[in-house]
């Protein structure tokens, strides 16, 4: 009898719960819209009513003078009091490639085939003891261990240079021994840190070395709070525990101008020979940097645009400070022309396009650190998001860097500047061009005046149409049928 009332009682305690449930689908509908619009209406009789001082809206007129952004950093700045440390570089948009448009010929020369491989080599330092040969025109730009990188990323990168046969760049932390061991092709920073003198092995290990003066986001002397660098990063950098590392106004032994040159003297003879690069954040008074450095026989510049990244540098250097990218490079180019010194460019390239525009205008090399940055979290970014950015993955400082998968992240970097190249190669083909030393500012046009005028390059619309200014070819005359 008692088993009985139990199972009756389930089923009328079932049959009670479908009918509630059927009830609350009925009503869910209606009721949920009923909240929404009590909201709804509750919320706009305030912004419609209530006087300024009293209303949300008092913020919106405030947003048409200053963006989110502006915002975000007031209350960031206001927190502390302290400078603000804002990574990957300035949001600002500067004149760039777009209005550049790349033209090849289609009646008077045919594109070439698919089956030939363009020539993508390029020599950086062709005067130098000991140039340096890449395989494509993209380098590893300069990201620093300690300072920014992990450990895993930094050899990540590494292994990705490998498979390019490109160069991967030190940056301006101190020297990770797997990286330097790991990159065929490295690149070493003379940084302006108390470090940044390197050892006689460094040295030796690196197939350049670059003299770090600015970045396009950053220049002169700044500090770095101990805790960020606590770790491997301190010991290898020799910097005592709680320290707060300071950068130099420039490079170890060089306390004025005058010291220049015995300072490049000894940096030549410990060198052996191998390339020794200038890396510069662009500035109007870039031909009196171009000057001293020809006069002191650097081998190549690095010229680092307006729009250049940083792990952690003040908003009011990558916002205020600097000429953007593409100036840079057409006043560099025109100030070296009878100078047989390499010219790389960096800040701001994020496509083929760019790159290739950038390389007809007369680069030699484009440094990336942007695109390979990100790339290394490439299918990697669910191990932190939603939470976290996804370069939580890559930052020395960040808990979570023990969860990046390192070969994962080399194969992506791979991939994407293989991707980049791939594309590249098939412009080239496109323009009837074989090889990069092929490409020059007769492959571009300009859309507008201001465009053209910076750059030298024709504009579109403005071409000769008299008959006579026409390249024609004399075709035969068919033979009659």
């Amino acid at each position: 009898m008692q088993i009985m009332i139990n199972r009756e009682a389930l089923c009328f305690l079932a049959l009670g719960l479908m009918v509630f449930g059927i009830v609350l689908v009925l009503l869910a509908k209606p009721l949920f819209r009923y909240i929404i619009m009590r909201i709804i209406n509750d919320a706009t009789s305030k912004l419609l009513t209530e006087k300024y001082a009293d209303n949300l809206a008092e913020f919106l007129p405030s947003l048409k003078r200053f963006s989110i952004l502006n915002a975000i950093e007031l209350n960031l700045r206001a927190e502390e009091g302290k400078i603000i440390a804002r990574p990957l570089g300035t949001p600002k948009h500067f004149l760039g490639f777009e209005n550049l448009m790349l033209q090849p010929h289609q009646m008077t020369k045919f594109p070439l085939p698919a089956s030939i491989q363009p020539d993508m080599t390029v020599i950086i330092a062709p005067k130098a003891e000991k140039p340096l040969t890449i395989q494509i025109p993209l380098m590893i730009g300069a990201m620093a261990y300690g300072l920014a990188l992990s450990e895993e990323a930094k050899i990540a990168l590494a292994k990705a240079a490998n498979k390019l046969q490109t160069t991967t760049c030190s940056g301006e932390g101190p020297v990770l021994p797997e990286e330097q061991a790991e990159a065929a092709k490295y690149v070493l920073q003379i940084s302006r840190w108390s470090w940044g003198e390197r050892t006689d092995e460094q040295i030796a290990a690196a197939v350049m070395l670059e003299v770090q003066m600015g970045q396009g986001a950053d220049m002169g002397s700044a500090r770095f709070e101990a805790a960020e660098m606590a770790g491997r990063a301190q010991q290898l950098g020799k910097i005592a525990p709680g320290e707060s590392p300071v950068s130099f106004p420039a490079s170890p032994g060089v306390q004025t101008p005058e010291d220049w040159p015995a300072f490049m003297t000894k940096l030549r003879k410990r060198a052996n020979g191998i390339p020794i690069a200038l890396k510069l954040m662009a500035t109007d008074h870039i031909e009196d940097d171009l000057a001293a450095a020809v006069d002191l026989g650097f081998d190549a510049i690095i010229l680092d645009g307006a729009q250049g990244g940083s792990h952690a540098t003040v908003p009011i250097k990558q916002d205020d400070f600097g000429i953007p990218s593409l100036y840079a490079l057409i006043r560099a180019k025109r100030y070296l022309k009878n100078h047989n010194i390499s010219l790389i460019v960096a800040g701001g390239y994020f496509t083929p396009g760019q790159c290739l525009k950038a390389l007809a205008l007369g680069a030699d090399a484009i440094y990336l650190a942007t695109i390979p940055l990100f790339a290394l979290a490439h299918s990697q970014e669910q191990k932190v998001s939603p939470w976290e950015p996804l370069t939580t993955l890559l930052y020395y400082a960040s808990p979570t860097k023990t969860k990046f998968t390192i070969d994962q992240g080399a194969t992506s970097v791979a991939n994407a500047l293989t991707s980049m190249t791939l594309e590249m190669e098939e412009a080239l083909l496109a323009l009837g061009k074989s090889s990069l030393k092929e490409l020059s500012p007769d492959d571009l046009v300009a859309l507008d005046p201001f465009t053209s005028a910076v750059t030298g390059v024709k504009l579109a619309y403005n071409r000769p149409i008299s008959p006579e200014k026409t390249k024609k070819l004399k075709f035969k005359k068919p033979t009659p049928l």
